[in-house]
């Protein structure tokens, strides 16, 4: 007897069902559903505090100042024109001196080195870090800063210390400055000091000051200096002449400051610039404009304080500073 239609059609659904469960067992399991991608989160942008400019990392090594020569037979100096920050001050004779800073670049070599006078360490306690210098009378009072010294014919540090055979001394003590940098890498870095303004344009001295386009300075009879402004950098001139580095450039500066100081005399002929506990009038330069500031100084610590005729703050260019410390027996003017 042969099977009913109804029995061939329930045989055939059966196996199409069984074919079907076994097709399925055979499959993968579907992926599960992939996670959106995250979002990455921008980095801060980071900034050096001796100049504003933004830099690939944080600086986390020290700062490192030094006495720098400028004796003519010391020119052209060494470093100069990759320091962060430069202080210039009256020394015997009417002639001048350096206080130089750097932190954001480092130079393999720096120099000439010469001793330390009576302000230099209201000049660099604020930085902190290291100072350099081949000695000098007032070495107790730059100790007491807190800064570390590495002085010349100390017995301790000669070994960064050389003289170019090709000047004659004083004048021709280098500083391996790199080796200095890495043997005190534990120290702190520095602190910004000065405000600087995001952008040069929105500095204190170009959105609020007056166009300029020359500072002239007299330390002395015999000692001027002079900045002139082209394309917002200004460039820089002794007694009359282009002051050059050690490649043939001539310096130049971001942001030019000029204070009025008071100076007494120690020791017989030794000028001391007075800047704690002192206060006087001065000028901010930064791009081609100038504003007219107050400055003063709490302690050798604490650092040089800049403030309009308004009483505020003050905001540099990003970029390097000098800074100018004029005897009122001298003069200084800006057009």
């Amino acid at each position: 007897m042969r099977p009913t239609r109804t029995i061939r059609a329930s045989v055939a659904a059966l196996l199409a069902l069984a074919l079907l469960t076994s097709c399925a067992g055979d499959d993968p399991e579907p992926p599960p559903p992939s996670a959106p991608e995250p979002t990455p989160t921008p980095e801060e942008p980071v900034f050096a505090p001796l100049t504003g400019l933004e830099v690939p990392e944080a600086l986390e090594h020290p700062a490192l100042s030094a006495k720098i020569d400028n004796n003519p037979l010391a020119r052209p100096q060494f470093g100069l024109e990759r320091a962060d920050v430069v202080f210039e001050e009256l020394v015997e004779g009417g002639t001048t001196r350096y206080a130089a800073t750097w932190h954001s670049d480092i130079p393999e070599e720096i120099g000439p080195v010469r001793s330390v006078r009576p302000m230099d360490p209201a000049i660099v306690g604020p930085y902190g870090g290291i100072i350099a210098y081949s000695g000098g009378h007032f070495i107790e009072q730059m100790q007491a800063t807190g800064v570390t010294n590495v002085i010349h014919d100390s017995g301790q540090y000669d070994d960064v210390f050389h003289r170019m055979p090709d000047r004659i001394a004083p004048h021709n003590l280098l500083l391996s400055a790199e080796e200095v940098v890495d043997r005190f890498s534990d120290l702190d870095a520095p602190d910004e000091l000065w405000a600087f303004a995001g952008e040069a344009s929105d500095s204190t001295a170009q959105s609020g000051g007056a166009e300029a386009s020359l500072i002239d300075l007299v330390y002395s009879p015999g000692e001027s200096r002079s900045w002139e402004c082209t394309d917002d950098t200004w460039t820089r001139s002794q007694n009359g002449q282009p002051d050059l580095d050690s490649n043939g450039d001539q310096l130049s500066a971001t942001n030019v400051i000029g204070l009025s100081v008071e100076v007494q005399y120690v020791r017989g002929d030794v000028p001391e610039t007075l800047l704690v506990g002192y206060e006087g009038a001065g000028f901010v330069s930064s791009g081609c404009s100038s504003v007219p500031v107050t400055w003063s100084q709490e302690s050798v610590n604490d650092p040089l304080v800049l403030v309009t005729e308004d009483g505020d703050e003050i905001e540099l260019a990003p970029g390097n500073t000098w800074i100018q410390l004029v005897p009122v027996t001298g003069s200084t003017s800006v057009s």
